[in-house]
């Protein structure tokens, strides 16, 4: 059942969703990146916030800090704080949890 209307074709499967991202951002590469997007699915609400430190939170700082040192304007972190502070009012309006998957 999807949108409350059943019909005999299923979507793709999560794996499916992700295996298709990675291929269509290898056919059309984004610009200026860093490095190349990846996903990391976890339980754990613990482990979840220690990627998002890893993964989000040092290299914005370092890319903050590099920026401030050459006179423009820092954004990364910013950035970082407006889409998680959106999206975890979102999940709290969708009744879900805040982070991770539980």
């Amino acid at each position: 059942m999807y949108n409350a209307i059943a019909h005999p074709i299923k979507g793709p499967a999560f794996g499916e969703g992700y295996i298709l991202s990675v291929k269509l951002t290898e056919e059309v590469p984004f610009n200026s990146i860093l490095w190349k997007p990846r996903l990391v699915v976890t339980k754990y609400q613990a482990w979840y916030y220690v990627n998002v430190i890893l993964y989000h939170l040092i290299p914005g700082v370092l890319i903050d800090g590099l920026l401030k040192i050459c006179g423009k304007k820092p954004r990364y972190v910013n950035i970082h704080f407006v889409i998680y502070v959106n999206i975890s009012i979102l999940l709290i309006m969708l009744n879900l949890p805040v982070a991770g998957i539980t």
